[in-house]
């Protein structure tokens, strides 16, 4: 968790951050394709605290849905201690990301770091003027880190 920590703070620096996650609880497209996955992959249920060393891929780890929720939760708490704030979506996170990088950047320049499409996609046609929400892809292998604004 100390490492999910760190990265936050060494590559985006600012005393304000919100992380958000997935849920999927519901039935959903998303819900289905996770289960579809875990019958792929058949992770067992791995038992994570803070001193666990996860020696599988991360893929697989997640492939379990109560590995994967008992991390989320691990992560969550850890992070509040450290003054991060944390929102858990109950289905697709990207309208909760959005909307909460559109309340924040009321107040203060928001960089929201996403992979997702559909984020920059809900960010151009939900942020309203003048407000501006710059979106950050990172960059991975070859590709380039890309900006976006919302303007």
């Amino acid at each position: 968790m100390h490492t999910y920590i760190r990265y936050i703070r060494k590559n985006y620096p600012s005393q304000n951050h919100t992380v958000v996650f997935d849920g999927y609880f519901l039935m959903s497209t998303k819900a289905e394709e996770q289960k579809r996955r875990y019958r792929l992959k058949k992770s067992v249920y791995i038992i994570v605290n803070l001193d666990t060393v996860i020696c599988i891929k991360p893929e697989a780890f997640l492939s379990n849905p109560r590995s994967g929720h008992r991390l989320m939760a691990l992560l969550m708490s850890g992070m509040q201690e450290k003054d991060i704030s944390t929102h858990q979506s109950e289905q697709d996170a990207d309208p909760l990301i959005v909307n909460a990088s559109i309340d924040k950047s009321a107040f203060n320049p928001v960089a929201l770091v996403g992979e997702d499409v559909d984020l920059a996609a809900l960010l151009m046609t939900c942020t309203p003027s003048p407000r501006d929400v710059l979106m950050i892809k990172s960059g991975r292998g070859k590709a380039k880190t890309i900006t976006l604004s919302s303007r």
